[in-house]
């Protein structure tokens, strides 16, 4: 008995090729996009927010008593988990949203996956660090030691946006839903 394979290309039929043409790139576009603001939302969900947390618990333990219940620069109350601990997730998924829809276009300026990586990531920590780390007020001050307030709030950007990376360089090798594909049909003949 013989097989045979019939190869078929799944498409849909559109007036023209042009047409064809943009309607695919416009679903590329948007489905790294979608991939980018998915992997960075749930990044600084799940992960940059948790850990932001951790961080400012540790930071409370490690210094003095005085800052107890003190306002931080950002309007987080030192010493209290309450309400304010989902404002400061929501804060980082929105900023992990932000990041992971800027990261695809990271992947075309910056063609060598390597090199990429360890650009955005010290990006990422560069410009987090920025906004973060600043000078007076209470966080950099008060709490002690003043290495690993910065070092965290260094680190956590850092991460935040290596793990956006991986995710989206991932998740992006899957062609988008609806994109023309080969398949194989088995057959007997």
């Amino acid at each position: 008995m013989h097989r045979a394979a019939i190869v078929c290309t799944v498409t849909t039929a559109v007036p023209s090729q042009g047409l064809r043409d943009v309607r695919d790139e416009v679903r590329e576009i948007v489905w790294k996009v979608g991939v980018g603001l998915g992997a960075g939302v749930l990044t600084g969900y799940l992960i940059v927010g948790p850990l932001a947390r951790l961080a400012m618990l540790l930071l409370r333990v490690t210094s003095s008593p005085v800052v107890i219940g003190v306002t931080s620069d950002d309007g987080f109350t030192i010493g209290r988990v309450s309400r304010e601990t989902f404002a400061l997730v929501f804060i980082c998924a929105t900023l992990g949203g932000l990041a992971g829809v800027a990261y695809p276009v990271a992947r075309i300026v910056v063609p060598h996956r390597g090199v990429r990586l360890a650009l955005w990531t010290s990006l990422c920590a560069t410009v987090g660090g920025a906004v973060i780390i600043h000078d007076g007020g209470v966080d950099f001050v008060l709490l002690t030691p003043t290495w690993l307030a910065v070092g965290s709030f260094i680190a956590l950007p850092a991460l935040g946006g290596l793990i956006i990376a991986l995710a989206v360089d991932g998740i992006s090798s899957i062609p988008s839903p609806g994109a023309r594909t080969r398949i194989a049909i088995p057959a007997a003949g």
